[in-house]
Formats: C-alpha cells, sequence, structure tokens
C-alpha cells in the first residue's frame, strides 16, 4: 500500500495497479491511470552490490536525445524507482515470431555502439568479477584456473563505446511497429564486443548459422579468423562473470532461477573451453 501511495503521488489515481512478473533484478509493476498505462520498477533490497544508480543514470542522460529506449516518465537515482509507458502487445527477443528478429537486434546494436555516446564510468570487466566473486562466500563452482585468461582479455579492452552489457531477451522488446533496448542499469562504457558477446550467449544462440545472420547484421561483414577468435575469448569471459554473478545472487535471495543461470553458464563455459583447446 505504501509503493502504490508513492506511485499514486507521482502519477495520479491509480485504477490498476498489481506485480507484473518481468525482470531479475527488480520488482515491476504494471500501473494504470484512467488514461494511461506504465510500468514500474522497484529495485529490491540487495540491488546495490549488482548496479551502481550513479551509472544508471549517466547513460541514460546520455541516451535521453536518440530513440533507443521505452519513453521514461519518472526516475529517481536515489530509489532507483524508474517509471516508463506501458507498451502493449510488445514481445521479448525469445518469443519474438519475427523472422528477421535476430538480424533487427544486430543493426539496433551497431546504431547504437556508432552513435558515438559517452558517460563517465567504465564497465571494468575484471573489476567487476573480482565485486562479484567478493559477494560469494560457498561457490558451487571454482572459476579460479580462469582468472589468469580474463585479465588478458580484459586488457585487450582499449576501443570503448558506450555498451548496454546485459543483452538478456527481457531487454529487448519489440512492438509491431519497432525495436526498443530497454534497461541501462550495467550500462557504461565497454568494448563493444562485449555487447555482441552478451547478446549472443545470454540467448543462448549457440548455431552457428544464426550467429552468422547476426554477425552480418552488425558488421555488415562476415567476421574473419581474428575478429572470432576475440569474440570466442569475451564469450569465455562472460561465462565467468555471470556463472559468479549468478552464484552471488543465488546466496543473496536463495532463489532457484539462479541456480539455474549458474549451471547453464558452467556448462556453456565448460564446452567453449573444450571446443577451443
Amino acid at each position: 500500500m505504501k509503493l502504490k501511495n508513492t506511485i499514486e503521488q507521482i502519477l495520479g489515481e491509480l485504477v490498476r495497479f498489481e506485480r507484473y512478473e518481468k525482470g531479475l533484478t527488480n520488482h515491476n509493476y504494471y500501473a494504470e491511470t484512467k488514461n494511461q498505462a506504465y510500468i514500474v520498477r522497484v529495485p529490491r533490497a540487495d540491488n546495490e552490490q549488482v548496479v551502481s544508480r550513479s551509472h544508471e543514470t549517466a547513460a541514460l542522460r546520455a541516451i535521453q536525445n536518440l530513440d533507443f529506449d521505452v519513453p521514461a516518465i519518472y526516475y529517481d537515482e536515489k530509489s532507483g524507482i524508474k517509471i516508463t509507458e506501458f507498451i502493449p502487445d510488445c514481445q521479448e527477443y525469445e518469443p519474438c515470431t519475427a523472422q528477421d528478429k535476430i538480424e533487427q537486434v544486430g543493426r539496433l546494436l551497431r546504431k547504437f555502439h556508432q552513435a558515438d555516446l559517452h558517460c563517465p564510468y567504465a564497465f571494468e570487466p575484471y573489476e567487476r568479477y573480482l565485486q562479484y566473486k567478493a559477494h560469494v562466500k560457498k561457490p558451487i563452482y571454482d572459476l579460479t584456473c580462469y582468472e589468469a585468461r580474463m585479465r588478458e582479455i580484459a586488457s585487450q579492452n582499449q576501443h570503448q563505446v558506450l555498451c548496454h552489457n546485459d543483452l538478456v531477451s527481457g531487454n529487448l522488446l519489440f512492438s509491431k511497429d519497432r525495436l526498443y533496448l530497454i534497461d541501462y542499469e550495467y550500462a557504461a562504457m565497454n568494448d563493444p564486443l562485449f555487447d555482441v558477446i552478451s547478446f549472443l550467449s545470454e540467448n543462448q544462440i549457440f548455431d552457428e548459422e544464426l550467429r552468422q545472420r547476426f554477425y552480418l547484421a552488425y558488421f555488415n561483414a562476415a567476421p574473419d579468423i581474428l575478429l572470432l577468435n576475440q569474440l570466442k575469448e569475451w564469450e569465455i569471459f562472460e561465462d565467468v562473470l555471470w556463472c559468479t554473478w549468478a552464484m552471488m545472487m543465488a546466496e543473496s535471495r536463495h532463489e532457484q532461477v539462479y541456480l539455474d543461470i549458474a549451471k547453464d553458464k558452467y556448462q556453456a563455459l565448460r564446452a567453449l573451453v573444450a571446443d577451443k583447446s
């Protein structure tokens, strides 16, 4: 009731307010007034160990004049509450049935990276791994053997642009007219190849034909051997990173979904390392 009262102070009297079962990091709600519908994002209590609101604020400021995100009605950095317009009949990437959906994502991501956007914060992938690792008291999987390789991969992170860094299915919304890129909680300066692999690995796109279609849409050409090797190295890095994140979240929230994510990432990592050896 307290949350509803807070939202009514922002939007006016609500005729409907209920949980919207989307997203892992936050609680989301569907809010409706007499004239408009909205999605309300409310961070969970342990969010500070996961994301930085100052980073999100800077990213939102960088993209504010561009047409990537769903229009925001309200955002408060201190509380993390964000209210956006509700877009009806949207589909996330995974259930979307559009035949060219992977090309749409490739073109959108290329446009995002080529917009030459900047913010004062870097994603710093290896430091972020160490941050997540520090919160894991009883690791399910021992990933320390990959750390030297991760440091080497991260050290080659030279060319940096504003990256989204969290291209899961739920952050890619297809309406009847267009594709939206939402949720900038992890956005910061990073190697754009991190985003390329983020999309492929987070959506478990392992089929080579689909990957080639995505590469053609993003790079406007088929990647050469050197580039493919760089992408595979980032994929190894991200499997370790997000496996560690999932172990951290499992300890904090005691929810099965994070154990499942950790297992998926670890299995993908082992398969990828075996394939490269």
